[in-house]
């Protein structure tokens, strides 16, 4: 076993919570200070800070392990980072990486997050913990860790034994760190579950959140699920039949009706889920939904791994269409690189504005506006390259406005 060097703790599992190396450091030195321990480790982040995503994590790297630990191993073994950043492009997921590491403020944990709700969270707000974890750990370390995949708020039992997890700290809204305590097992308020038992379905979505913070579920990463998306609607047969396919098998594995779903997983799932990510109306921080979907896919035997690739996005004859494809090719990889709803690439690619865009796909019209705004100039030149526009669409109305400005 290699050992990281932790004052007189000698490892830290992976998937552990950095939070239980600051916590050692903290009670190490005297445990007098919290957010003195804390800025030690961190530099000056603003006091107390709960930095879950592992932000500056080079100088904590460093006052934590030494020169042990490259800093990205930390950031994807370690922090929330090795999570969210699994459905990430691998350019941007490098990108976010890079500015974690040096400190830097970073837009692309905003990218991620849902247009569609505003009380969507990233993290818990309070800190809980798993009594087998918390066993294991003492009897085979000597001493008990907080854990990543227990901070995810789509995740209620211990991914790792099945056990319901235990609110220990309380936290706050606004991310202040929570106490600097290991954890001992015991509740200070009663469990929020609102199921009693963990269906076959629910076990299995479990076990893929370890697959995910493990980098195993390759699947999920935007361009990869873009791709697995199509195919998938096309080998059951279109979109109607594969959202009725996919539900009937959820209702059967988690033993409830899939519009209930909701209910389990909070508003980390949305209602009629299946279809927005059939029709790809989903955004990238909505990795819960996905996993839900790939347990009814496991169960139908559907595998995984890329599917024959003509069934994706065959070329049309016409020289018309053959325009229109071309301009969904560039459009859908801009798309997924900044982590905007898929869905729009059709409609845009067509021609239409942007309220016709939205109309046509659910997609809101203001999400519409930022992501054409996104678009860099030179990107828009070649667009307009690529066969006529209409003067109302999209394309020619954006041109002139950065003329404009």
């Amino acid at each position: 076993m290699h050992c990281m060097q932790l004052g007189y703790a000698p490892y830290l599992r992976p998937g552990a919570l950095l939070l239980t190396a600051v916590v050692w450091r903290h009670l190490l030195n005297g445990g007098t200070s919290e957010t003195r321990s804390i800025e030690e480790v961190y530099g000056h982040i603003g006091g107390r800070k709960r930095n879950v995503f592992g932000e500056r994590v080079k100088y904590a790297s460093s006052a934590l392990f030494g020169r042990y630990v490259a800093p990205m191993d930390v950031l994807l073994r370690h922090t929330l980072f090795g999570v969210y950043s699994r459905a990430l492009p691998k350019r941007i997921a490098n990108l976010w990486a890079m500015t974690l590491i040096d400190g830097q403020a970073s837009h692309v944990k905003g990218m991620a997050r849902p247009s569609s709700s505003r009380t969507f969270r990233y993290v818990t707000e309070d800190l809980r913990s798993c009594r087998a974890c918390i066993e294991q750990d003492i009897d085979e370390l000597g001493y008990p860790s907080w854990y990543v995949l227990h901070t995810l708020p789509p995740v209620h039992h211990c991914p790792m034994h099945g056990d319901p997890l235990v609110t220990e700290i309380k936290g706050s809204v606004g991310g202040n760190m929570w106490k600097l305590h290991l954890p001992t097992g015991n509740a200070i308020k009663n469990s929020a579950l609102r199921f009693e038992s963990a269906s076959d379905g629910y076990a299995a979505y479990l076990r893929l959140w370890m697959d995910v913070m493990e980098g195993r579920l390759t699947t999920i990463t935007a361009d990869a699920w873009a791709d697995y998306v199509d195919r998938l609607t096309e080998r059951l047969g279109g979109t109607e039949n594969a959202v009725g396919e996919l539900c009937e098998q959820l209702t059967r594995s988690w033993e409830l009706p899939t519009d209930r779903l909701h209910e389990i997983l909070g508003n980390h799932l949305q209602r009629d889920f299946v279809r927005i990510e059939l029709e790809h109306r989903t955004s990238l921080g909505q990795i819960a939904q996905k996993l839900v979907i790939l347990t009814a896919c496991d169960a139908l035997g559907i595998t995984r791994e890329a599917l024959p690739e003509q069934m994706c996005m065959l070329l049309p004859s016409s020289e018309s269409s053959s325009e229109v494809h071309a301009r969904k090719l560039l459009l859908r990889g801009a798309i997924v690189d900044s982590g905007f709803p898929l869905a729009i690439a059709s409609g845009l690619a067509s021609g239409y504005s942007k309220l016709e865009v939205s109309k046509s796909t659910g997609v809101h019209r203001h999400t519409v506006q930022r992501f054409i705004e996104s678009l860099p100039t030179s990107t828009l030149v070649e667009l307009s390259s690529l066969g006529s526009w209409a003067v109302g669409s999209w394309l020619p109305k954006e041109l002139v406005r950065r003329q404009r400005n």
